[in-house]
């Protein structure tokens, strides 16, 4: 028996292991949290001291305000403090969920409330893994489950950027394509597609878009889909191939009128800005749960 085969059987005991998932779908989804706090802040940072390098090399008189922007944060460093009172926080204070109610939503130091964003942030990400490790490992093993959890918790990331930011940022999106292309060479899948079908995906998933968004501009006179949506559904194509990829093009907008549908209801503000991203994002996890049968309910496919 090798050292593959003892793994398989040892995370065939569901119980166990389902709960560990939980706990590390968690506990990545806490670091997202940090990543989509930290982004807009470091993205600010560095766009800040190029434009500061920018005035100093034209002899420009630099705005004092603009150091506001420039730090020296990144994802890593500084460790995880309160953004009110600064302190940095126990180890006990960063338990996924459990923590936040134990402090009953509060900081440890000096009170402040914090959001609930962070324990459901954290709670869906365990849930994701959780699903990932039910649906895949039984059927296809664990090098499909590896996969299928990187794709998941890799677009689960960029879901959250974009409604924080309205950006998707380059490395995860071509990281993404890149993960797919290389499991597609592989022969290891997330659905039953090739190399070639892979590869076509992307072409096809982009040049639909990109067709869509020149047509947009044209009608409304501004940019309705960004580079960054173009990239992130070539990366889906790169999972799913042409079927799925325009399947997730396709349906994705009932995604989004659901979405202005739930703002409005809860929300009074008008002409709200929506990033696409994330409808994108859920079609293509619907696609690769239920796209088959929701094809051949249609009759698009025998």
């Amino acid at each position: 028996m090798n050292f593959l085969e003892e793994i398989n059987i040892a995370l065939s005991n569901t119980v166990i292991f389902s709960i560990f998932f939980f706990i590390l779908g968690t506990c990545l989804a806490s670091f997202f949290n940090v990543v989509v706090f930290r982004y807009p802040k470091i993205i600010d940072s560095e766009n800040a001291s190029e434009i500061k390098e920018w005035f100093k090399e034209k002899n420009i008189t630099i705005p004092e305000k603009i150091n506001e922007y420039i730090s020296n944060i990144n994802l890593f460093f500084p460790s995880s403090y309160c953004y009110s009172c600064n302190n940095l926080l126990k180890w006990y204070h960063n338990i996924p969920i459990l923590s936040y109610i134990f402090l009953k939503g509060k900081c440890g130091f000096c009170k402040t409330p914090y959001s609930i964003q962070y324990p459901i942030v954290e709670f869906l990400g365990g849930i994701i893994f959780l699903v990932s490790y039910l649906y895949y490992f039984p059927k296809f093993g664990l090098e499909v489950f590896i996969l299928a959890s990187i794709f998941f918790m890799m677009t689960y990331l960029l879901l959250l950027i974009d409604v924080k930011t309205m950006f998707l940022p380059d490395v995860l999106n071509y990281s993404l394509m890149w993960i797919g292309i290389i499991g597609s060479l592989l022969s290891i899948k997330l659905i039953d597609i090739t190399l070639h079908d892979s590869l076509w995906g992307i072409i096809v998933g982009y040049t639909i878009l990109w067709i869509f968004a020149i047509v947009g501009k044209k009608i409304k006179g501004i940019d309705i889909i960004g580079n960054g949506d173009l990239k992130l559904v070539a990366a889906i194509g790169a999972f799913t191939g042409i079927p799925g990829v325009i399947f997730t093009i396709f349906a994705s907008p009932f995604i989004g009128i659901f979405s202005y549908y739930l703002y409005f209801k809860f929300n009074k503000k008008e002409e709200p800005q929506f990033p696409y991203g994330p409808s994108l994002i859920i079609t293509s996890w619907v696609y690769l749960f239920y796209g088959k049968e929701i094809l051949k309910c249609l009759n698009l496919i025998v």
